[in-house]
């Protein structure tokens, strides 16, 4: 498959990335490669052209493009979050694209991961695990944030993990 779109989520030194081709439900997609091809020095708000097989993962992607081959052709503004709650931000149509949630409690800070990774946000509609280990944050959650504390928003790229999906906040 070949496509074309923006980089909206990656972490340094990783072989993960998401990318959308635009705002909105069904356009955006992660993209892994096993360093094989750099695909790591790549930023966000950096327009690509991908080349690669589609797979679907029982881990923490879902859907997602395997890197061949990666074209740098310059830069462009991040599609705009779409604002959702957490039981609407949980349907296929999202994964891989930019969300926001607003108004959430943070109600879990990490107990299931030994790096203190994880986390759970609840709204009026239910709760919505998260993880900030693999994409895009590099600050600690335990430092700036306690359980019982409400937020604005929470912002990222919602994503699927084996069991339920989750979402990588920025």
């Amino acid at each position: 498959v070949e496509t074309i779109g923006t980089i909206t989520t990656s972490k340094e030194y990783t072989s993960s990335f998401w990318l959308q081709d635009g705002p909105g439900a069904w356009n955006g997609i992660g993209l892994i490669d096993n360093f094989t091809n750099c695909i790591c020095n790549y930023l966000p708000g950096e327009k690509v052209r991908v080349i690669g097989r589609v797979g679907e993962s029982p881990s923490h992607l879902g859907t997602f493009i395997r890197v061949e081959t990666m074209e740098y052709l310059g830069t462009e503004t991040i599609p705009n979050p779409i604002v959702l709650d957490t039981q609407s931000a949980k349907q296929e149509k999202y994964e891989g694209v930019r969300v926001e949630i607003p108004d959430v409690t943070l109600t879990e800070l990490g107990e299931h991961d030994p790096f203190g990774n994880t986390w759970e946000i609840e709204d009026d509609s239910g709760m919505l695990k998260g993880s900030r280990y693999y994409y895009g944050i590099d600050f600690s959650f335990d430092s700036m944030f306690h359980v019982g504390q409400k937020l604005s928003f929470v912002r990222g790229v919602m994503h699927k993990d084996w069991r339920e999906p989750w979402e990588s906040p920025e």
